[in-house]
């Protein structure tokens, strides 16, 4: 019964009948984009084991007067988390998912990008951020990207989103 509770609001929340943000707060596209997004993925959780347990999960927002400083979705469904190499799953029987969205406001820290990191242009303010996904099932990691990357170009002002290509490894 919870599944199925969670799934319907879920699909609401994508369609956006229901939100957790006013419907007139539009000054928080990335919010938004990433809510977007869990939802979309949060909808799919039912049929896709590797995602058990992703809806227990919510972005992380941290904003200052200036707007948002970070926004990160960490989820790790039956996945340890890489290190020096890739995610691999914690019982090698079940399907897994290793999941890190993570948006932040440049800092101009030195230090080494990750392979899939890019930079956001949202109105006039640049974030950079990545999208990194693993899953046993390689066309689920595929979904999963584009899902994210389509809901941040939307937020960019793009009208019809693209694929990324995802780094071969």
């Amino acid at each position: 019964m919870k599944s199925i509770i969670v799934s319907l609001l879920a699909i609401l929340m994508a369609q956006g009948c229901v939100t957790s943000q006013p419907a007139a707060d539009q000054a928080r596209p990335v919010e938004d984009a990433l809510n977007r997004a869990w939802a979309r993925v949060a909808a799919m959780e039912a049929d896709q084991p590797a995602l058990a347990g992703f809806s227990g999960t919510r972005p992380d927002f941290t904003p200052d007067e200036a707007g948002l400083v970070k926004a990160q979705l960490a989820f790790a469904g039956n996945a340890t988390p890489g290190g020096k190499g890739a995610p691999a799953a914690v019982d090698k029987a079940k399907p897994y998912c290793y999941l890190v969205v993570s948006i932040w406001r440049p800092n101009n820290l030195p230090g080494q990008p990750v392979v899939t990191q890019r930079k956001y242009k949202i109105g006039t303010v640049e974030l950079e951020g990545f999208v990194t996904v693993f899953c046993s099932d390689e066309r689920l990691a595929q979904e999963l990207r584009v899902i994210f990357e389509a809901e941040l170009q939307k937020a960019e002002g793009h009208k019809k989103s693209e694929p990324s290509t995802p780094p071969q490894w």
